[in-house]
């Protein structure tokens, strides 16, 4: 088991955000982050296409279609647990844990 924590890297730089964006892509990642009301969550979550459930999973943008506005901020994943879709402020994390 693999464990960064926000000494070791920031994840809210665009270096931080592709790297957990590709530990994500690999699997389940446990992040644990600080919530705005200031309760530490602790979360297993993926982007891993074939860990989420095929109604679920984001659709190809088509032709025409304006895309999602997206923050740099945050970052949306497939809670594991929760069964859905759930998001973190980046600036807020402070553990992931992931095995390879």
């Amino acid at each position: 088991m693999n464990i960064m924590t926000k000494e070791e890297k920031t994840f809210e730089t665009e270096t931080g955000r592709k790297w957990l964006q590709d530990m994500l892509g690999t699997g389940p990642v446990t992040v644990t982050f600080t919530k705005k009301d200031g309760e530490t969550r602790v979360m297993t979550c993926t982007l891993q296409e074939s860990s989420i459930p095929e109604q679920h999973r984001p659709k190809p943008i088509t032709e025409g279609q304006e895309q999602r506005k997206r923050s740099d901020a945050n970052l949306s994943v497939w809670d594991i647990n929760a069964e859905g879709w759930r998001s973190f402020i980046l600036a807020n994390v402070t553990r992931v844990e992931f095995s390879l």
